[in-house]
């Protein structure tokens, strides 16, 4: 999950450069323009004896300038919430060596920021698989039949 979050940061910093990126917890007097990075969810469901089928949500927050009431220019936020999910809309994203399936979709809006949110489904190979216990190699049944 962290590669994953890594990959996001990486995107976006290379996007706007001069931004500031934060994961997960965002100071009281952050820096604007920036964006914050939350893991939503995280959901590894068993898909075999060593795979996992993991679906993974986060929730990216788009913090722009504001002004002395504490608003911003609406077409400029509305545009850097197009921006940012402009990067994932191929549908996949590079993480690492694989291709992560990745769907983007606008999460709202306030005065002075927006919200995407990001759903990740991939495999993922299970930590410490457990080893399988030896099979069966015989079976004793007493049958009788009733009339």
């Amino acid at each position: 999950m962290n590669i994953v979050m890594d990959a996001i940061n990486q995107l976006i910093a290379e996007k706007f450069p001069t931004d500031t990126v934060y994961v997960n917890l965002i100071p009281r007097d952050f820096k604007r323009p920036s964006t914050l990075i939350e893991l939503d969810t995280w959901d590894p469901r068993p898909a075999g004896k060593s795979l996992l089928d993991v679906t993974a949500a986060f929730a990216l927050t788009c913090y722009m300038d504001v002004d002395g009431h504490y608003n911003t220019d609406t077409q400029r936020l509305i545009q850097r919430q197009y921006e940012v999910m402009d990067l994932f809309a191929k549908g996949y994203m590079k993480v690492t060596d694989r291709n992560l399936e990745v769907v983007a979709a606008p999460g709202g809006m306030s005065f002075a920021d927006c919200f995407i949110d990001l759903r990740f489904n991939y495999f993922d190979d299970r930590p410490d698989v457990a080893e399988v216990p030896p099979l069966m190699e015989t079976i004793e049944a007493n049958m009788t039949m009733e009339e």
